[in-house]
């Protein structure tokens, strides 16, 4: 499908592709869960996660199809890819985990871990789909035609105002609380750099994809338990 576009339509056709899942369509299925109360839609299990996985295969499939995605996810990791994961992911665990501790106390204060399995693979599977749409698709599209600093600019600032996190900054803006949205600014443009830095530093889209995954998964894994069950 992809494969037969041109080079020129075929960019177009991935930056549209990814905009389009990110966009109208994760703004469908995705409402911001820190912006909605226990009991919304968005928590229904396993329904969440069956949405987020139907999510990733979307985003997978023109990676299947175009030569210069299906090197960005080839499964034949080098040294330099292979360090970063192995570094990598015990450094996003750690980060998510002590952010999220008084959260995880809970949890097992409240014996909830046989809760955290499903919103933990809910959340991995979050941070893979964004990867594969932002570092990926996104990315990949505007750097064919406008080379790869327009490439950063373009897909960070899309990931920033993005269905998870534009409504959330949004929010907090309009209700006065100014200065906890210039931090979330910060914070989400800071962690799209650094997944771009690692993904032009890797070649490789799911090393910063699992990174993100894991990331996500040990908050979704904590919060959404305990929002679910206070």
């Amino acid at each position: 499908m992809f494969s037969a576009i041109a080079t020129g339509s075929r960019a177009r056709t991935l930056l549209i592709w990814g905009l389009v899942l990110e966009f109208p369509l994760r703004y469908l299925i995705f409402p911001d869960p820190w912006l909605h109360e226990a009991d919304h839609w968005y928590f229904i299990q396993p329904t969440r996660l069956m949405i987020e996985v139907a999510f990733v295969v979307a985003a997978f499939v023109p990676f299947l199809c175009v030569d210069e995605l299906r090197a960005l996810t080839t499964t034949r990791l080098d040294r330099r890819q292979l360090l970063y994961l192995v570094f990598g992911v015990p450094v996003a665990l750690g980060l998510f985990g002590v952010t999220e501790w008084s959260e995880i106390e809970a949890i097992q204060r409240g014996d909830l871990w046989s809760q955290v399995p499903v919103w933990f693979v809910t959340g991995l599977f979050i941070g893979v789909g964004q990867e594969l749409t932002f570092r990926g698709l996104i990315f990949t599209g505007v750097k064919s035609s406008a080379g790869t600093r327009m490439a950063v600019v373009i897909s960070t600032a899309l990931f920033v105002v993005g269905p998870l996190h534009g409504p959330r900054m949004y929010a907090y803006a309009t209700s006065g609380f100014t200065s906890e949205a210039l931090v979330l600014l910060g914070v989400f443009t800071a962690t799209g750099l650094t997944f771009t830095w690692v993904r032009t530093r890797t070649r490789h889209v799911l090393v910063p994809a699992l990174l993100h995954g894991f990331g996500n998964a040990v908050k979704w894994g904590t919060v959404f338990v305990i929002k679910l069950h206070s």
